[in-house]
């Protein structure tokens, strides 16, 4: 007889069948993996943009892993919140921290990515 995953994570000891305190930070670690993956996409857009103004030369792998960072950070966003609904663990925390890690990877990411990019292409001769 096997056990659903919601039915594994609820703590078997407690009268009012609440999820163990680890479940909680099962999608908390999707989260932080779409904050990781929004902040690294930052970093490698700054890093493209300045090795285009240097040399112009050696800027598009930066520009393409800052882009499969987005890409790879919506997969996860998807994710953490099924996580957190099929584990019964959704909070108020889960939510703000959400919200941040959005606006982070498909705000601050994107546009930064747009910018360095359009920066080094249109640069003058």
């Amino acid at each position: 007889m096997s056990k659903s995953l919601s039915e594994r994570m609820i703590d078997p000891k407690s009268p009012d069948r609440r999820p163990r305190r680890a479940a909680y930070a099962l999608p908390t670690f999707f989260t932080a993996g779409n904050i990781f993956l929004g902040y690294i996409s930052v970093i490698q857009s700054f890093q493209g943009a300045m090795m285009a103004s240097a040399s112009g030369m050696g800027a598009e792998p930066h520009f393409e892993l800052a882009a499969k960072c987005i890409g790879i950070a919506v997969f996860l966003d998807g994710l953490d919140g099924r996580i957190a609904r099929m584990t019964n663990t959704t909070s108020d925390f889960g939510r703000e921290m959400d919200s941040l890690a959005d606006v982070i990877s498909f705000g601050i990411a994107p546009g930064r990515a747009r910018f360095c990019l359009g920066r080094s292409i249109s640069r003058p001769l």
